[in-house]
């Protein structure tokens, strides 16, 4: 199948994720959407509809880390075959975006800075004040359980960061592949490495995404199923349960080392790449 025929199909299936994500909103109650405290949001669907329709980019962040919506929603059978509906085009728009990256990622990157300036699409990032899609958000599954839960415990920790040596050449070939038109922060970058001494090393420093886990408890059963998600769980269960949430995570900030030899501001902040410290 040609990238114009798979491209078609593509703007339809993501349109159909948009569709059925209110859909599964206007099917919960306020009062079936459970939140942690240190949520912000003035109701339960105020935040189930931030969830379910952030599919986009806020800013230039990286596009290796998704937003967290966690919460538990009470979820009837409608609700749930409508989320099962969800999940599937999610599946299917993955394996279409992959498709379409096979042929040509370059065709596949304009043709989605294209698909965000058309029709019913444009006007909703626009409503928004967003211009990008943020394909993993897209694509994430949300959960569903059904069983007599006893109790749900949330945790998460974070992973630290990782440090990869970079040289100069490697630095300046990723620059270039993020944009082969060479706008201008990438052009200002490229002119930075050019001037950049070979005697100072360079290093990617790109910190983990965290990990946030439901540990779900159900009766009669000994060990908890537990679920790595930082989406809503939909659950259908015949009696009540207790819900404990983790801390939030934005209240935790990881302080700089005084003895870190990495420069704390980015050299090349298109690519995470920092510069090592003079000795």
């Amino acid at each position: 199948m040609s990238f114009s025929e798979l491209s078609i199909r593509f703007k339809k299936c993501f349109t159909d994720i948009l569709f059925l994500s209110d859909l599964v909103v206007k099917s919960v109650d306020e009062e079936s959407v459970i939140l942690p405290e240190f949520e912000n949001h003035n109701s339960g669907i105020g935040f189930l509809t931030s969830a379910l329709n952030d599919y986009w980019h806020s800013g230039e962040g990286d596009a290796r880390f998704t937003s967290c919506h966690v919460g538990i929603v009470l979820a009837n059978r409608q609700t749930i075959q409508y989320l099962n509906l969800l999940n599937k085009k999610k599946v299917e728009f993955h394996q279409l975006y992959n498709s379409l990256n096979e042929i040509s990622k370059l065709e596949m990157d304009n043709f989605l800075v294209t698909l965000c300036k058309s029709g019913a699409i444009h006007a909703r990032l626009s409503r928004l004040g967003l211009n990008r899609i943020h394909i993993k958000q897209v694509y994430r599954h949300i959960y569903s359980v059904d069983g007599n839960v006893k109790s749900v415990a949330y945790s998460h920790y974070k992973r630290g960061k990782s440090i990869v040596k970079y040289d100069k050449e490697k630095a300046e070939a990723d620059l270039i592949a993020l944009n082969k038109s060479q706008p201008p922060h990438i052009k200002i970058q490229l002119e930075k490495l050019y001037q950049h001494p070979s005697s100072i090393p360079l290093v990617q420093v790109r910190a983990n995404a965290p990990t946030i886990k439901a540990n779900i408890f159900f009766e009669d059963v000994t060990a908890p199923l537990t679920i790595k998600t930082k989406m809503p769980i939909f659950m259908r269960s015949t009696g009540d349960f207790k819900v404990s949430f983790a801390p939030s995570m934005k209240n935790r900030n990881v302080s700089t080392r005084s003895d870190s030899t990495i420069e704390p501001e980015p050299f090349l902040p298109s690519i995470s790449v920092y510069r090592k410290i003079k000795p």
